[in-house]
């Protein structure tokens, strides 16, 4: 992939997020699901523990972090077009960002 013209901070964000992704840490194993119009998931959501992903080469599942993605949500977001888009392509980086480096709650939960 060519690189040139990118800004310093699209490097480091994109590095830190491949990194996040591609981690042998497994401690920050990732499954990711995608729903459509789920009551309990807004827009996204992550959780320890809640997924079982087999590992290639044998037959047995470890923990991992689930992540749940509510495409449904999307055409309720109301706004700027831009602003919703910024929005929108950020859910999944946030639900990441809450297990790498560390485990970070969000300031508010809803109900």
């Amino acid at each position: 992939m060519n690189t040139t013209g990118l800004s310093q901070d699209v490097l480091k964000a994109t590095a830190y997020f491949t990194d996040a992704i591609t981690s042998n840490d497994g401690n920050k194993l990732f499954s990711v699901q995608v729903t459509n119009n789920n009551s309990e998931v807004a827009f996204g959501d992550s959780l320890q523990g809640a997924a079982g992903v087999k590992l290639p080469g044998n037959n047995f599942k470890t923990s991992a972090i689930r992540i749940r993605l509510d495409f449904g949500d999307d055409n309720r977001v109301i706004g700027d077009k831009d602003a919703k888009e910024a929005f929108l392509n950020l859910v999944f980086a946030h639900e990441v960002a809450h297990f790498v480096p560390n485990y970070v709650h969000d300031p508010y939960r809803w109900p």
